[in-house]
């Protein structure tokens, strides 16, 4: 082998290993979207379930009529919108997973056992198929977190929407 071929090798190695961790990096980063996402829909679903037990007791032992009432119901609907939808961001789970050692250690083996050519780099190759594997699993897990937080997000509007409902509840019984 000559001496400029090897530099080339080396050269495709080393920005091979920096696009490796740049993806490890990005990876981590969309792990704790995912984390922090999962945390805030568990949150709205405990604020929520809160309310709805608080507007189940107004229910019972309260006078609704008129617009309190209406209010009243559309805030419960509301509640229970917010929770499934919450919910519902939870749900979203199923994403490709990252390229940890039994994935790397199935290709290095087929790898190893396929290189006939004596100018391929065998670990090259196992860079190129473990690049492929992030690139994937990164956007799966990008589109996964992107649907977590369109769900969370009506979570929270609805949510929001129930407190101005709920305020404008507690503000007509202050001036009844």
């Amino acid at each position: 082998m000559s001496n400029h071929f090897i530099e080339g090798i080396n050269i495709h190695r080393v920005f091979k290993e920096r696009v490796l961790i740049t993806y490890r990096e990005e990876h981590k980063e969309l792990a704790e979207i995912w984390r922090s996402l999962d945390t805030k829909a568990q949150g709205t679903i405990t604020m929520s379930g809160a309310f709805i037990a608080l507007a189940f007791g107004f229910l019972r032992d309260s006078n609704f009529h008129g617009i309190q009432l209406l209010l009243l119901i559309f805030s419960l609907v509301f509640l229970i919108l917010s929770v499934l939808f919450s919910v519902i961001s939870l749900l979203v789970r199923s994403v490709i997973s990252p390229p940890y050692g039994s994935v790397n250690d199935w290709a290095a083996v087929n790898i190893l056992r396929d290189v006939e050519a004596e100018e391929t780099d065998p670990l090259c190759l196992l860079y190129d198929n473990e690049i492929t594997t992030w690139r994937d699993c990164i956007a799966d897990t990008t589109i996964a977190n992107q649907r977590k937080s369109q769900f969370l997000k009506i979570s929270q509007i609805l949510f929001a929407i129930t407190l101005f409902m709920i305020t404008i509840m507690t503000l007509s019984f202050t001036t009844t």
